[in-house]
């Protein structure tokens, strides 16, 4: 491991040597390291954010798991985020997720075709979208989402789509914001999370229980493969108790992520530009943005 200058700031360099440095004890935290501090290991620099402790987990990752190259830096280092730089449940979660990337053939999801009549159909009921739009505080990529025309068994007797179609659409757009946040090197970068918007509008109790199946398959496609992708989710137009629920179950969530729900009521044209600067509102959905953006907006919750 070396350490060195670069102008007043400093560098920390970690070169992974294998059968010496990879089966050492983790490594303490280097004195006066930072979040600010750039960190690079085998001469890659690693993304905004990280810390020593990502360093020193993401070598001894790295040692056991071979087929993590550079450009998996920053998928390795979510992982190992999510499961507490506990070694081994990072791996598992990670050969999870490679097996899963090569039977589903996520490398080419993006350009696989698509009928566009199907696609039409889903989007009507579900279509998640990133947004061309960044949070004020953290500068976070955002994820918009209308649910509450998703009535799955209506559209399944109705047009013959059903879960797996909306699932595939999901991974489509969760490994598109994927993409999009590890490559990001203006704003919150790979692993600032993005802001997710959730539309209830118009939903009930009937259509989530009749969607509870792909949600619940949605929840362990999140975790077990976009962990710690998710920075805030704000909540809008949610149905009457929403917000008492969440509150309810909180305490029994881990409260990092309990930190990171945000419901919200009233009219959101009324509050949502309180998220984002002036600039960026435009590039809301249009029934969401303010009539008057002028004005003084109050500080971010995000």
């Amino acid at each position: 491991r070396q350490r060195q200058s670069e102008g007043s700031g400093q560098v920390i360099v970690w070169t992974c040597v294998m059968g010496q440095c990879c089966s050492s004890p983790r490594k303490p935290t280097p004195p006066g390291a930072d979040e600010t501090t750039p960190i690079y290991f085998n001469n890659v620099l690693l993304p905004r954010g990280s810390r020593p402790e990502d360093l020193a987990s993401l070598e001894l990752f790295c040692a056991r798991a071979p087929d993590c190259g550079y450009k998996d830096y920053p998928r390795a280092l979510r992982f190992i985020r999510a499961r507490k730089h506990v070694l081994d449940d990072a791996l598992k979660l990670w050969c999870l997720d490679q097996e899963w990337r090569v039977c589903d053939n996520i490398a080419g999801i993006l350009d696989e075709p698509v009928d566009p009549v199907v696609e039409n159909v889903i989007a009507a009921h579900y279509a998640p979208v990133l947004l061309g739009t960044r949070s004020r505080e953290g500068d976070r990529l955002v994820m918009y989402r209308n649910v509450g025309d998703l009535n799955v068994e209506t559209l399944n007797k109705a047009t013959g789509v059903d879960t797996s179609h909306l699932l595939r659409r999901h991974m489509r757009e969760m490994e598109r914001l994927r993409r999009e946040m590890d490559a990001d090197a203006k704003g919150a970068g790979a692993l600032g999370g993005h802001v997710s918007i959730l539309d209830c509008e118009g939903t009930s109790v009937l259509k989530f229980v009749g969607a509870r199946a792909f949600w619940t398959s949605i929840s362990s496609l999140d975790g077990n493969h976009f962990a710690e992708m998710l920075g805030a989710l704000i909540i809008i137009n949610p149905p009457p108790m929403t917000m008492w629920a969440v509150n309810t179950i909180k305490p029994w969530m881990d409260p990092t992520t309990a930190a990171k729900i945000i419901v919200r009521n009233g009219k959101p044209s009324e509050f949502l530009h309180e998220y984002f600067s002036s600039a960026d509102v435009a590039g809301l959905p249009e029934h969401l943005r303010p009539v008057a953006v002028g004005a003084q907006v109050g500080a971010s919750r995000v």
